[in-house]
């Protein structure tokens, strides 16, 4: 026979452990995040482009083989090597596919998916509407697959060779 404050001990413990367990999965939230932030870091070369309706020209698929076309990331910027361009950053691990945000000013102008494994990176950028709206993240790496209206592009990205297996 259970008492009523026996059954309020167990809810009690149950209610510790349902809270335990929530807390728990923060710091490994955390630590995806910042494993992500350190590892994403480095020179990165763009090794193939694809947008939607577009097909690369030869010279197009040349410069990406030459290695001509990099990008140089840091905790806080995405830096590209053609124009010299740079923006803000941050990443969102909790997500599946991870989200990258690309911000001016703190404010997110466009959304990413990424997926990183060792010295390969993708990043499929989506777009804010133009007519303002919620700037959503593609939700696979096969642009084929994008909503009617939307224009995502994809990055396929090599690992500087100097910098391969450093990170």
């Amino acid at each position: 026979m259970v008492t009523r404050s026996g059954s309020l001990s167990i809810l009690l413990v149950g209610w510790v452990f349902c809270l335990s367990s929530l807390l728990a999965d923060e710091p490994g939230s955390r630590r995806k995040d910042e494993d992500d932030a350190k590892r994403i870091q480095g020179t990165w070369t763009v090794v193939e482009l694809h947008q939607v309706n577009h097909q690369p020209t030869k010279d197009e698929r040349e410069y990406f083989r030459s290695g001509g076309y990099k990008i140089t990331i840091t905790a806080d910027k995405l830096i590209h090597s053609p124009d010299k361009s740079e923006g803000k950053y941050r990443l969102d691990t909790t997500k599946s596919p991870k989200v990258m945000e690309m911000l001016v000013d703190e404010e997110v102008v466009a959304r990413a998916i990424y997926d990183l494994k060792g010295d390969d990176l993708r990043i499929c950028q989506g777009r804010k509407h133009p007519f303002g709206g919620e700037a959503e993240p593609p939700t696979d790496f096969d642009i084929a697959k994008a909503k009617p209206g939307t224009f995502p592009t994809l990055f396929v990205l090599k690992r500087d060779a100097a910098e391969q297996g450093e990170k």
